[in-house]
């Protein structure tokens, strides 16, 4: 009520003051006209909009007795429209530091994130007056999500949905067994604040991402707050598990007394006293009914099975397959689905490997096949997830010079040795595959004779006695080379252990022929979504890569086959305005985790040509953070 009284106070002031002025009185008070100018010759409003036509509200509010005021706008807004009008009609108006001025009306445009400036000008004649106006550019207020990771826990495979813009609400479907969900919200402004509720917090996860999911459906809500504190959006997630399938025992002809004699598996199901099993597979396979299949999903205890047997193991998780679809796609019902697991040496193929130049140390052939009803059999070559099978050694290899390859066929029918990401411990082989088939553990011992003092050499050797990289002949490796598009792709899926297809008839691109020596790579790579070619349909095989588009293809790595913790907070480079908004995510991102760093002068040099030992460092050091569980 004071305020408002004070504002009509102030009217009645002004409108007095020009009566008086008009009548020269003022003149016997000792006020002149010019002192009474700013009255009569001020604005009676004073409105800003943006390039959205929000308008804004000057602080203080706009009062023809006021100055100076203050303006605070998004750095995301890039133009402001300012109208001024006058007290007196006829009176001019003009600006400064502003972009253009038409009539009463201004432009100016807000490109930076800096204070701007401007004054308006009521003129008439020898009256006039002056508004001020600071504008100061504030955080944006971005509320939205780019990325909602959901990790199955329990199953080890990521459930995460797909985020869309203007979407609030997400669901996914993970298996009955599962227990725990590990959640990542990225929000698109990393500075907005996250809050999650729902679930059962894990008392043993202080970070609070992990959660436990007792109930059948669970909810969770998500908010998210802009940096400045100001806009706060709810994001619903909803978690439901899968119908535990039902499995109907055999019943007996004595009323459903029989005793049925129970599996390895079934025992083990039934004895369990920890999330994990082993079976043991005393011949060269195991079979795997559709009940115990099914009791095995059904279940909420056992969430890993170990088929342990001499050549080898496998380890089997739910959350591996997509058991429903894998039913659908042989014609049959969950509850038919019927499976074999095949696990042996293969001394054929280490004699083959050995008279192509290998010294193998072991071998192991994997076989998951899919049994119809009829009892044909059919392998799942492409399982879609890595999976774990382990192979013991005599003794414990020499770490360093160790490798492992699956055993596949190019186009053209000829053995092919594929590297595959593995571990070691103690004489136990662990190797991730996307694909089974005949494993072999090989000796190696490699280096070259250019690469002796060259600062990446431990790198080169690595990768070299991985498989992974080539020389170029005569025991050189030609670090400082740079490396084509085509010959970083053939690394990429090398380091992966992709499967190259049988045949690349019907290339996606323009200039990648069938013959080509890099076509299948090619389609491996675009297939599992690595690489991607160009808008005009070239992918470019002998076009140098660039160091921006290597960051993009080890970023996608990242999420294709997972990786441990999380990246640190990335500073950015002296270059960091050149470097383009579509690679500026991944490069940031590898920045934090150490897998690329700045040239001297601290600058990225995105657009810069890869030379092959920078390639090769990169694969490295990303190789050390891949977990492979994807």
């Amino acid at each position: 009520m004071i305020i408002s009284n004070l504002g009509k106070m102030k009217k009645w002031t002004s409108i007095l003051l020009i009566i008086l002025l008009s009548a020269g009185l003022l003149s016997s008070l000792g006020i002149s006209k010019v002192q009474a100018a700013n009255e009569e010759h001020g604005l009676t409003n004073l409105t800003i909009k943006d390039q959205n036509n929000h308008e804004y509200t000057l602080t203080p509010e706009f009062d023809s007795w006021q100055w100076t005021y203050d303006l605070s706008v998004e750095t995301s807004v890039t133009q402001l429209t300012i109208e001024a009008t006058p007290l007196i009609e006829g009176a001019e108006i003009t600006y400064d530091g502003v972009t253009s001025q038409t009539g009463g009306t201004a432009i100016l445009a807000t490109p930076d994130s800096k204070t701007y400036v401007v004054h308006v000008h009521v003129d008439q004649g020898d009256k006039s007056a002056s508004y001020q106006i600071i504008i100061n550019r504030t955080g944006p207020k971005d509320s939205s999500i780019k990325e909602l990771s959901v990790f199955d826990n329990t199953n080890e495979v990521y459930k995460s949905p797909v985020v869309m813009p203007g979407v609030k609400e997400y669901s996914v479907e993970v298996e009955s067994n599962t227990k725990q969900l590990l959640m990542f919200v990225y929000p698109t402004d990393d500075k907005a604040k996250v809050a999650i509720t729902g679930g059962v917090q894990d008392p043993e996860e202080p970070i609070k991402q992990m959660y436990d999911i007792p109930d059948k459906t669970t909810i969770f809500t998500i908010n998210v707050t802009s940096p400045d504190g100001t806009v706060t959006e709810t994001y619903k997630l909803t978690v439901m598990k899968k119908d535990a399938a039902v499995v109907i025992p055999p019943s007996g002809g004595d009323g459903g007394n029989t005793v049925v004699a129970s599996s390895p598996l079934e025992e083990a199901l039934n004895n369990a006293t920890s999330s994990t099993v082993t079976v043991k597979v005393t011949g060269s396979s195991i079979s795997i009914s559709a009940a115990e299949l099914a009791k095995f999903l059904a279940q909420n205890k056992v969430d890993t099975i170990v088929f342990d047997s001499q050549a080898g193991s496998y380890i089997l998780k739910p959350g591996q397959y997509d058991w429903s679809k894998l039913a659908t796609l042989f014609g049959l019902s969950l509850t038919d689905l019927q499976l074999k697991l095949e696990v042996a040496a293969d001394q054929a193929a280490s004699d083959s490997a050995e008279k192509a130049g290998f010294d193998v140390l072991g071998s192991a052939s994997f076989k998951l096949k899919a049994v119809k009803k009829d009892g044909q059999e059919i392998v799942l070559n492409d399982l879609g997830h890595y999976i774990k099978r382990t192979v013991k050694l005599g003794s414990q290899p020499n770490i360093g010079h160790v490798a492992v390859v699956r055993v596949d066929k190019d186009g053209k029918g000829n053995t092919v040795y594929t590297p595959v990401p593995f571990t070691v411990s103690g004489s136990e082989v662990s190797i991730m595959s996307r694909t089974d088939g005949t494993f072999l553990i090989v000796q190696t011992d490699k280096s070259f004779t250019d690469t002796a003092a060259h600062w990446a050499k431990k790198e080169i050797d690595a990768l070299s006695n991985l498989l992974i990289v080539d020389g170029v002949g005569n025991g050189s490796f030609d670090p400082n080379r740079s490396i084509t598009r085509a010959e970083f792709t053939a690394l990429v899926v090398r380091l992966f252990g992709l499967a190259t297809p049988a045949t690349t008839s019907g290339s996606t691109f323009d200039d990648v022929q069938s013959g080509d020596w890099f076509a299948s790579v090619v389609a491996s790579a675009t297939g599992a979504g690595l690489i991607n070619g160009y808008a005009d349909g070239e992918f470019r095989p002998d076009q140098t890569i660039t160091r921006e588009e290597m960051a993009v293809i080890l970023s996608r790595g990242l999420a294709f086959a997972g990786y441990a913790n999380d990246a640190n907070k990335a500073g950015d480079f002296a270059d960091q305005g050149d470097i383009p908004a579509w690679a500026a995510e991944a490069i940031s991102q590898l920045a934090g985790f150490g897998v690329v760093n700045g040239k001297p002068g601290n600058e990225f040099d995105p657009e810069g040509d890869a030379t092959r030992a920078e390639s090769v460092v990169m694969l490295y050091r990303l190789l050390s953070i891949l977990t492979f569980t994807k």
